[in-house]
């Protein structure tokens, strides 16, 4: 009895199942009936057309109504002139406020509110529900407040629509005619550094003419550095003293300098004022360049001082800032002392599985290289716990610990009370309609909104099953990352290997001689098993292979080249992709750290990192970590641990007996 297939899953149908030692359930699926199919599928067409009368009102004629408010929830998100009325809105929402995309519905609500208000008193129960999402939302709760006599609140909700708001050139002199008795000085010089900061030059120069003299000189002076229009220095010059340490005013002086090639000047400005105030990200940016930049020079301390100085206690610069201190100072100071307080403040201070391996692995290296090889033990076994991620796996090779005695062989099944919550949910019932009338753009939706309600690891791996067993590999891989999140591993879902696309890719590995684990690898990290997806950049399909590429696998592999094969046909994707990663491991000696570098970064640029860093198949393992960490973009740094550690698991999941050394042996050589 296969007790496993969630695709049996579904409310109304569902009969607990409680075995010694397993707990799962079983029934059929709650199908639609023919007729009613026929309906949703014609009423969902009609609203893909915008024709939102004719689809309700084949949704209202089913039998079956389960899916009768996905229609007017559809509905409900659409806007002017074709949206439902503002009491449709409010009545939907009040009703379904845990469905997804809610945000859109508030968003619609809002800006009808503000067009047509309601009653006082309804319009703060509304929003002491739903607090406002929208400028829009802001200026109706700010009017009833000030009708309710709560003019201190309405106030502060006003200034705040003035800050943050994004106007059209004419909505920006009506909101600001709306909102002038509210407005003070600060409130401009607020929109004005917030527009700079977003690198909105144009809306900021329009706010000079509401600023003094001596902040309007601030913002000319930021516009100029920021857009290289004009003459720098006599616009920082026209700047008071007083102002001349404005955050805003001190990072443009400092991206301009790292710019125009003046890094020991702007390593000078950043080391004086710091880098409080304004955007942690763009202030990060600039000084993780200006670190990895010193740090290629061999000016190690200066590089030392710009990580230890992040000044952040949460996010991208309080994690990057740290791990960078404390590698420094462990591979390059080679002073584990001070390494290892970096190592443990970042520990504490992530939560994501990838953060907290990195962390603990560094810390038990400082913790080794201090002669302390119970620490290091523990700090690496704390690693070891997410042997799916990069350092988790380099973690288990130093324990000697193989990667299949942390991973368990097949994903959890849910629990009675998972199992119960999962079947008592209408939106399980919900997605499995949508899976048999193969509406994909809702259900996605819908099933994350249910990863979201259903935390336990096996009704998550069930969810991530019930995709999977409806032919789709893509839903399932972003659920699973969602719920790693949550450092929850699914393995079946996570890594999939779809009946249809695995033995062409085995196939089409074998011929080429390339190590079909590195081929899922690539597909996972690339597409998500989304054989129709397309980047900005005009990378296609499974592998996502620029036209130019595929055009030339197709010739070197003899078949004729269709672009639009490319994004409709997965083996002919996967045919070129695993050609063309092939030629670049054939290229790099078998090294997947380089040929996925070269995968992302374009072939040539390993070739001028291994000229700047040294060559990582004649490194130890150690040294080829370190290699991997001075890659200078951001990006493909972690898109090589992430296609590595994805790779790894595929070993597995596709039978490979690994090694404990597996991990690292594989830094060099991926056999």
């Amino acid at each position: 009895m296969a007790l496993r297939l969630i695709g049996r899953l579904f409310a109304g149908l569902l009969v607990v199942i409680v075995l010694p030692g397993l707990t799962w359930a079983a029934g059929r699926p709650a199908s639609l009936s023919a007729a009613d199919a026929a309906t949703y599928a014609a009423a969902f067409r009609a609203a893909d057309l915008g024709r939102w009368g004719e689809a309700r009102a084949l949704a209202d004629s089913a039998n079956d109504k389960t899916l009768r408010d996905v229609i007017v929830w559809r509905h409900m998100r659409t806007g002017p002139p074709d949206g439902p009325s503002l009491d449709e809105r409010l009545a939907f929402l009040n009703t379904h406020p845990d469905w997804p995309l809610t945000g859109t519905i508030r968003r619609l609500i809002e800006e009808g509110l503000l067009a047509s208000p309601g009653g006082v008193p309804e319009t703060l129960a509304l929003f002491q529900r739903f607090p406002p999402v929208s400028p829009a939302g802001k200026r109706a709760l700010a009017r009833a407040l000030l009708a309710s006599g709560n003019t201190a609140r309405a106030t502060a909700l006003l200034r705040e629509v003035w800050v943050d708001g994004d106007f059209s050139t004419s909505d920006e002199a009506e909101t600001l005619n709306a909102l002038a008795p509210y407005l003070r000085a600060e409130d401009h010089w607020a929109r004005a550094d917030r527009l700079l900061w977003d690198g909105d030059y144009d809306d900021a120069r329009r706010m000079v003419p509401r600023l003094d003299a001596g902040r309007a000189a601030v913002v000319q002076a930021r516009v100029v550095l920021g857009t290289g229009q004009g003459n720098p220095d006599a616009a920082v010059n026209a700047v008071p003293a007083a102002l001349q340490n404005d955050p805003g005013l001190v990072f443009e002086r400092v991206r301009w300098r790292r710019r125009a090639g003046l890094d020991d000047g702007a390593i000078d400005l950043l080391l004086k004022h710091g880098s409080r105030g304004g955007r942690d990200q763009l202030w990060w940016t600039e000084r993780a360049i200006l670190l990895r930049d010193a740090l290629d020079q061999g000016h190690i301390s200066v590089a030392y001082k710009l990580a230890a100085g992040h000044e952040r206690d949460e996010g991208t610069a309080f994690a990057e800032g740290e791990w960078l201190a404390g590698w420094i100072a462990l591979r390059f100071l080679r002073d584990a002392r001070m390494a290892l307080p970096h190592f443990r403040t970042l520990y504490d201070g992530v939560s994501s599985p990838i953060s907290r391996s990195r962390a603990a692995y560094w810390a038990g290296r400082a913790a080794q290289a201090l002669k302390r090889p119970e620490e290091a033990a523990r700090w690496y076994g704390l690693a070891a716990a997410h042997p799916t991620t990069f350092y988790g796996q380099m973690a288990a090779a130093r324990l000697r610990l193989p990667l299949h005695t942390l991973l368990p062989p097949t994903d959890p099944l849910p629990s009675a009370e998972e199992a119960q919550a999962l079947a008592g949910d209408r939106m399980m019932r919900i997605a499995a309609q949508l899976i048999e009338l193969e509406r994909h753009d809702e259900l996605l939706s819908f099933m994350y909104t249910l990863v979201g309600a259903h935390p336990g690891t096996g009704a998550r791996a069930a969810l991530a099953d019930l995709v999977l067993s409806a032919g789709l590999p893509e839903m399932a891989v972003r659920l699973a990352r969602r719920a790693a999140q949550d450092a929850t591993v699914l393995l079946a879902g996570g890594y999939p290997l779809p009946d249809g696309l695995t033995p062409a890719v085995l196939s089409q590995a074998r011929n080429t001689g390339l190590p079909a684990a590195a081929a899922f690898g690539i597909i996972r990290q690339e597409s998500n098993f989304d054989h129709e997806a397309r980047s900005s950049a005009g990378a296609l399909g499974l592998m996502q292979l620029l036209p130019s590429t595929a055009r030339a696998m197709a010739q070197v592999e003899g078949v004729a080249f269709d672009p639009a094969l490319l994004t409709r046909d997965p083996a002919f994707n996967t045919r070129l992709g695993t050609r063309y990663l092939a030629n670049l491991m054939d290229r790099f000696d078998g090294s997947l750290v380089l040929a996925a570098a070269g995968y992302n970064a374009g072939p040539s640029r390993p070739a001028q990192w291994i000229q700047d860093h040294g060559d990582p198949r004649q490194m130890t393992p150690d040294e080829a970590i370190d290699w991997i960490e001075q890659i200078p973009f951001r990006e493909t740094r972690n898109y090589v641990q992430r296609v590595f550690e994805g790779a790894l698991v595929y070993r597995l999941r596709l039978g490979e007996t690994l090694a404990s050394d597996t991990p690292t042996t594989n830094l060099i050589r991926f056999r």
